[in-house]
């Protein structure tokens, strides 16, 4: 899935660059990479496993990060109607002693895929801007127990993957020549049954096309399918939360 995810991402920036090439006087760009400090809490479930009060803090998923990628890719045309692209996803892997000499080898990859449109107006000095958009969401869970007294292993896998749709709005205004803030916030749902992000921060402008992006993020969901402590059942309530820290560039 991590593969496809990369492939996706790539074919769509592809597809946005070329489609405005001709016109791109017309258009300004800025692409965002940017890491997060990333702390996962909540309650979760899979099939028998019913884990409450989970708590995944920044230590632990830098010490079993296997692989990682966060960007943000964003388009806005002079009429003030553009787009927002913004992929995030974090394979861990991790190995625990488990009683009688056994092994618990755990998997989690975490994808969220965003894509939205938005509408910017000048207010004052600042920008409003209205945005609408879907939130792509690609969990796998893996969990392979081996214990020496029992002749074969336990294997538990659950993919999951559902789409939400949101509004929200964004307000960003300059502090002086060199610092500017934003505030960002949205409210949906669709395969979960409520979903929302928030964050807000300050950005440094090295120059027009460079800046430095700092902010705290949180984003929120809560789905749940199947019945409690039943085979198939799946629940997922977090909230996904931390500091990021990111490098704009402006074209």
């Amino acid at each position: 899935m991590i593969a496809i995810r990369k492939e996706l991402s790539l074919i769509m920036a592809t597809i946005v660059l070329s489609a405005f090439s001709a016109q791109a006087e017309n258009w300004g760009f800025q692409i965002n990479p940017y890491i997060q400090a990333t702390t996962i809490e909540g309650d979760a479930g899979i099939g028998v496993i019913n884990a409450e009060d989970v708590t995944v803090d920044f230590d632990k998923i830098l010490e079993t990060l296997d692989a990682g990628a966060m960007v943000n890719f964003k388009g806005v045309h002079r009429s003030g109607w553009g787009f927002i692209v913004d992929n995030a996803f974090m394979d861990l892997k991790d190995d625990i002693a488990t009683p009688r000499d056994g092994i618990a080898s755990s998997r989690v990859r975490q994808g969220v895929l965003q894509v939205e449109g938005l509408y910017t107006q000048k207010i004052n000095q600042g920008n409003f801007d209205y945005l609408f958009g879907l939130r792509w969401w690609d969990n796998d869970f893996d969990l392979d127990v081996t214990l020496p007294q029992v002749e074969q292993d336990i294997a538990i896998r659950k993919d999951e993957d559902w789409v939400d749709y949101f509004i929200g709005a964004r307000w960003t205004a300059p502090i002086n020549r060199s610092w500017s803030y934003s505030l960002r916030g949205d409210l949906g749902m669709g395969g979960a049954d409520f979903t929302s992000s928030f964050e807000g921060g300050v950005l440094y402008h090295f120059n027009k096309k460079h800046a430095l992006d700092i902010k705290y993020k949180a984003t929120f969901v809560d789905v749940e399918d199947g019945e409690q402590a039943r085979v198939g059942y799946f629940k997922y309530d977090t909230v996904t939360h931390g500091p990021v820290i990111g490098y704009m560039y402006q074209f």
